[in-house]
């Protein structure tokens, strides 16, 4: 049995054991979550999910503090075929043609804040990873199953994806839940193959005074490297190179590399759980507050009786009155009145109204554990890798079946205890303050002699590596008590081990209000970094790289402002950012140096759609300037726009049928160098300016399913082409793919 038709088979097998579809990475989140908040329902006519509302909650937790922030689902009928691909993410990127290869946004603020993270090898494929917004838990009343299948491609390129999810209540205090990302790529061009698995396994339960909240995952990725086309002249101008031929099939035109590959895989563990302290209050049937009696003050009862008055004795705390194994909300019988003696023995019956006893938490504990493992491997049994680097730093053994072979690991566990008192417990406490303190401890490794070979050769095993630990405290204060304003600030600051002196703080700002009679939101966000510089980037040796420095904090400042309007589908944005000390990568060494001095970014842009009657018209564009385009490349401009028609079928189904087009201004885009994984800064070659890259479509809407059908690059038809994602790298010519996205209800 070939392993093409094993993918069909393992794809059935996931269907049938998780019943689920797909931790969608490449939705508008940002455009959803607004909608799904401020719109009124009017504006929701492309919401799948409409039913659903009220009885499917979907949340991510915030990092350290664990607290709950809102993180919608993909519902909208419309557009499918975007959010499917790879390029739904961004309107200019770049990626090396597969769903599961290395990818970078070519919008600088839609790049990860974290690139350069304690193991950056991880940070091309950061748009697999369950982790940060893409952890989601789910409270729902019905069963959720979400399927997505996708094909692109005919048989010798094809690519399939499957995307699987699905989560059940065990009753209304437990969630339990799967999800699950195949993708397997045979690739365009020659040597491109790719494959990737995520899983996650998720879990919460929440009572009275205790909540929980689990989860374990992991992502494997492995991605076979070509290092790109020979000449780039096959693609921009094939006569001159090809012998007069005018065209080449994408596997006739050479690559760098073969036999040469790139894998790391992600694991990912995390247990939040917290107790609370507080009191019950009643409510009656109206939902009104049921006041205790007063107590009549001293002199009142002095006056009125001649017995002196008792001894003041200390109330109980409310956590301590209250039975720790009460309910969150009971339903109890209440005396109405004392019973009247009117000699009628009906009405001297007890009078009963229902009333609602609930839980107000005032204070928790909570404790937090993370536990995370990357790892990555690059082999390779091609010579022309070996004539490129000359120098090796890493010698080769006898009778090793790859050379190079290089592995790294980097291991995090961290544990945060805290204390937070609860937001909205009384009327004036109208904001929520946490404080907590984190021990992280980090192992990293290198073996610089595989241990297999080593024990085959009788040698002594050789690793480079070091054993980190650091304790960080901090804080959060929130408030989402007023109804037209929300803000949230959370930050940390390391006062012991390799973190000392680390700096990370972040917030954000929602104002509600009217600008012409019509609802507005005005939001804002903030970051200030002082990072302490990766293990990796200080301490390195691999085949062909090695590097010991020592290397100073980055310093980060980003500010942002968004203005969205509703009604007018319209959101405009601001983006500022200055980094003082920036990593980045010499294009001669392909090693991380760090620049001294400020860099500093600034974006503008706007979204808009346009529609009149079955005429839709949504677009986007994007402005940005550095101070330094070696340090941070980037386009200047970056657009796109999506043309379509969209109306009822039969009234029950949706049709949208279209074209969209993308385009960015030529700059110098960065290479992708397989032996380190870095997207590395390049003199020489301009990326961008020609014409758009086009794709006709369409999408059908039924009930719960979607199906869409896209002739992808149909502009190659019409233009010469001459499309590249980074130099070297073409983009993929013109293909069918389809796919079809399922949301069953029950």
């Amino acid at each position: 049995m070939s392993r093409s038709s094993l993918f069909p088979i393992l794809a059935t097998c996931c269907l049938l054991l998780l019943s689920g579809g797909k931790a969608l990475g490449q939705i508008d989140i940002d455009k959803q979550l607004r909608d799904r908040i401020i719109a009124p329902d009017s504006l929701l006519n492309d919401d799948t999910d409409a039913d659903r509302h009220g009885t499917l909650e979907s949340y991510y937790l915030t990092g350290r503090t664990g607290d709950l922030r809102p993180a919608p689902l993909d519902t909208l009928k419309l557009n499918s075929f975007r959010r499917e691909h790879i390029e739904g993410r961004s309107i200019a990127e770049s990626y090396l043609g597969t769903y599961a290869g290395p990818y970078q946004s070519k919008v600088y603020f839609d790049q990860p804040i974290d690139q350069w993270g304690d193991f950056y090898y991880l940070a091309p494929y950061f748009h697999l990873l369950r982790r940060g917004t893409m952890a989601r838990y789910f409270d729902t009343k019905v069963p959720y199953t979400f399927l997505s299948v996708q094909k692109l491609g005919g048989s010798n390129e094809l690519e399939q994806l499957l995307h699987a999810l699905f989560t059940t209540n065990l009753g209304p205090n437990v969630n339990l839940g799967g999800e699950a990302e195949i993708d397997k790529a045979n690739g365009v061009y020659n040597n491109t193959a790719s494959q990737a698995l995520t899983y996650r396994i998720f879990g919460s339960y929440t009572k009275g005074r205790y909540e929980l909240f689990a989860e374990v995952g992991n992502t494997n990725v492995i991605n076979q490297e070509n290092g790109g086309i020979t000449d780039m002249r096959y693609i921009s101008n094939v006569e001159e190179i090809a012998g007069g031929r005018r065209t080449l099939l994408p596997r006739d035109i050479p690559t760098r590399y073969k036999s040469t590959w790139n894998s790391a895989s992600y694991g990912r563990g995390r247990l939040h759980h917290r107790y609370r302290l507080g009191r019950y209050r009643e409510y009656d049937k109206d939902g009104k507050l049921i006041e205790a009696p007063k107590t009549p003050l001293k002199d009142e009862v002095a006056k009125q009786d001649s017995l002196p008055a008792a001894p003041e004795v200390a109330a109980l705390p409310d956590s301590l009155a209250a039975p720790p194994e009460a309910p969150k909300e009971q339903k109890i019988l209440r005396r109405s009145a004392p019973p009247k003696d009117t000699g009628d023995e009906d009405n001297n019956e007890e009078k009963d109204e229902v009333v609602k006893k609930v839980f107000i938490p005032v204070t928790s504990i909570f404790h937090d554990l993370t536990i995370e493992r990357g790892s990555h491997e690059f082999v390779s049994q091609d010579p022309a890798l070996l004539d490129r680097f000359k120098e090796k730093y890493i010698p080769k053994q006898e009778g090793m079946k790859y050379y190079p072979y290089d592995r790294f690991s980097s291991s995090t566990i961290s544990n945060t205890v805290g204390v937070e008192l609860m937001e909205g417990f009384h009327k004036w406490a109208k904001m929520g303050i946490s404080a907590f303190a984190s021990f992280d401890y980090q192992i990293n490794k290198q073996p610089l002699i595989l241990p297999e070979d080593a024990e085959r050769l009788d040698l002594p095993y050789e690793e480079q590596g070091s054993k980190l630990h650091s304790t960080l405290v901090g804080g959060r204060i929130k408030s989402d008590s007023f109804k037209h304003l929300k803000w949230y600030v959370q930050g940390h600051v390391g006062i012991e081990g390799y973190r000392a002196g680390e700096i990370d703080v972040r917030g954000n700002v929602d104002l509600r209000m009217k600008l012409l009679k019509r609802d507005v939101i005005l939001s804002g966000n903030g970051l200030f970094l002082n990072t302490v510089p990766p293990y990796f980037l200080e301490h390195f040796k691999s085949t062909f790289h090695a590097w010991d420095r020592d290397l100073k904090n980055t310093q980060r400042l980003r500010l942002g402002a968004d203005l969205t309007i509703p009604a007018t589908e319209s959101h405009l944005f601001v983006r500022a950012e200055t980094i003082q000390q920036p990593y980045q990568v010499d294009s001669v060494s392909f090693q991380p140096i760090q620049h001294e001095g400020n860099v500093r970014v600034i974006s503008a842009g706007f979204d808009q759609a346009l529609r009149w009657r079955f005429v839709n018209l949504e677009t986007s564009f994007v402005w940005q300037s550095s101070s330094d385009s070696y340090v941070t490349p980037m386009p200047e401009f970056a657009a796109y726009a999506n043309l379509y028609f969209s109306g009822l079928i039969a009234k029950v189904m949706t049709l949208q049928v279209g074209v969209d087009a993308k385009w960015h201004s030529k700059y110098m885009a960065p290479y992708y160098e397989p032996t380190t994984q870095m997207f590395t800064p390049q003199d020489k070659i301009l990326i961008g300016g020609d014409a758009p890259m086009m794709t006709a479509y369409a999408n059908f809407h039924l009930k719960r399913a979607r199906v869409f059908v896209r002739y992808y690059n149909v502009g190659a038809q019409l233009f010469k082409p001459n499309h590249f994602t980074m130099p070297y790298y073409p983009t993929y010519p013109s293909q069918v793919q389809f796919g079809v996205v399922v949301d069953l209800k029950n």
